[in-house]
């Protein structure tokens, strides 16, 4: 008998590996397993679950748009946090591309001078804490300018010299 064909492997949901047909994926999005056959599905048999809510609210999702979780957590698949906008529209705001160019030097002056942390610029400016968080990293918009932030956010931390383009 060939090694490894005994057939006394735990299988399914006996298996120590069983996730309850849930995953994670390498970007932080909840996959579901739904089977090889279904039209949603990946060749795995996974199909992401914001996708799957949608779907069966009976949502359209039309070409050259993506569904947004409008509080940013991935993992928060509820119907009245996933919302259907088009595609430029979903990269205008995950860049910070709703700021001016003087916004975002703004925020990182602020933050780099510790007149405020991520928290109170998002707030004054309209935009989540994460999006803060990128400008102040030089995660995005490094072409606008000003202080870009290394290392931790928490509490003390070094300003790097100022972008100019």
């Amino acid at each position: 008998m060939p090694k490894g064909n005994h057939k006394n492997h735990a299988r399914g949901s006996q298996s120590h590996r069983w996730n309850d047909g849930k995953m994670l994926s390498p970007h932080g999005y909840v996959k579901v397993r739904i089977g090889r056959s279904h039209p949603l599905a990946d060749p795995n048999g996974y199909c992401y679950e914001h996708k799957l809510v949608v779907a069966a609210a009976g949502i359209a999702v039309p070409d050259g748009h993506v569904i947004h979780h409008r509080n940013e957590d991935k993992t928060d698949n509820r119907l009245e946090n996933l919302e259907v906008i088009p595609r430029i529209d979903h990269s205008i705001q995950h860049s910070g591309g709703a700021l001016s160019d003087n916004d975002v030097r703004a925020i990182r002056d602020a933050y780099a001078s510790g007149f405020a942390d991520t928290t109170t610029l998002a707030e004054k400016y309209g935009v989540p804490h994460q999006r803060v968080w990128k400008i102040v990293k030089g995660m995005v918009r490094k072409s606008a300018g000003g202080p870009i932030c290394s290392g931790s956010l928490r509490g003390k931390h070094d300003a790097l010299p100022t972008v100019r383009s």
